[in-house]
This record gives C-alpha cells, sequence and structure tokens, in this order.
C-alpha cells in the first residue's frame, strides 16, 4: 500500500467513525512485524497475484501466523479461469511484473496446502478495465482521475496495451475472493 493509499484508508476510517478501532501500518508482507496470533483478522487485496508461486506461500504463511485462533483471512486477487501460460505471460508483459494468477484449484491449494481450513471462495468477471467496474471499484471521480491519467501522453501507451491484454483475455481472467480460517489449535 503506497503512502497515498494509506492516507485515504486513514481519511475513510475517519469518515466512518471507526478509526479508534483501527490501525494502518505498512510492512511486508512476508515478513511481518507483529508477534503470533495478533490478529483476528487479515485482509489481502489483489497483491498474491504479483508474487511468485513459492512468495504466494510465504505470504499467507505469514498471515497464518498472524492470525488468532480461528482468525479470518480475506483475498481478492485476479482468477485464472483455465490454466493457460501464455495468459499469465501476456498479463506480465502488460504491466511489467512477472505475474501469477492462479485458477480456482491454485489458489484454493495454495490456501490448504499453507495450513487453512473451511476455505469458502466467490468468483466473478474481471472488471479492472472495464468502464462500469472502475466505477464500482473507484467511484466517479476515482475513475474520471483514472482515464484523465491513462490520457496523458506518457501513460498512454501502457494503458492501451492493459486495456487489449484485459479486453482479449476476458473469458480467460475473473476475479476470486477467498474467506480461508486458521484452525484452533495452529
Amino acid at each position: 500500500m503506497d503512502g497515498q493509499a494509506l492516507e485515504v484508508a486513514k481519511k475513510s476510517a475517519e469518515t466512518a467513525g471507526v478509526a479508534h478501532l483501527i490501525s494502518f501500518e505498512r510492512a511486508n508482507a512476508m515478513k511481518l512485524p507483529y508477534e503470533d496470533a495478533s490478529f483476528d483478522i487479515v485482509i489481502n487485496e489483489a497483491m498474491l497475484t504479483m508474487q511468485a508461486d513459492q512468495a504466494k506461500k510465504k505470504c499467507v504463511m505469514e498471515y497464518l501466523r498472524v492470525l488468532k485462533p480461528e482468525g479470518l483471512l480475506l483475498t481478492h486477487d485476479v482468477l485464472l479461469k483455465e490454466a493457460k501460460e501464455s495468459v499469465r505471460q501476456e498479463l506480465s508483459q502488460a504491466i511489467h511484473v512477472n505475474v501469477g494468477p492462479l485458477t480456482q484449484d491454485g489458489w484454493e491449494q495454495v490456501m490448504i496446502e499453507s495450513g487453512y481450513r473451511d476455505v469458502k471462495v466467490l468468483t466473478g468477471e474481471m472488471t479492472l478495465m472495464k468502464l462500469s467496474g472502475m466505477i464500482y471499484d473507484e467511484g466517479w471521480l476515482g475513475t474520471l482521475k483514472i482515464c484523465v491519467n491513462a490520457c496523458k501522453k506518457e501513460n498512454r501507451k501502457q494503458f492501451l496495451t492493459m486495456y487489449k491484454m484485459f479486453n482479449k483475455n476476458k473469458k480467460n481472467l475473473g476475479f476470486i475472493a477467498m474467506a480461508s480460517h486458521k484452525s484452533s489449535n495452529r
């Protein structure tokens, strides 16, 4: 989470009247600076896809370490609907990061092998580069800012590359949201 996003999260908590209940911090997901069994809930938003397969496991095992018994990990990430290496490669090229979205079975396997139980899954259509999805995720003002930035000369080529890649692969990409519990005996 970048500094600006951290400030937005803090302001949102203040607006909602829950700032006294929430602490926002920036940390390395593979080596969290917290004691074992510190949290009831850990939330991971669209970060695991950006990790190599072994790093994904390292992250979710670190989340497991800091969760209290019966704690809950909530994740939201990119879903590869079919195991197609070509889609992973195209996505990596489009965003200039070696990404690794997984199939539903792959994501569930990461969670189970890392020690989670009772993994609940919700999947759906990828709306990342669709206007309706941006409005839903970012609101009108956020979508307008994204569009203005996308039109800037220095961003235009990258934005169009991403748009074309997501549009071409819309049948192969989706989202996955998972709720996974830590066992009470861990």
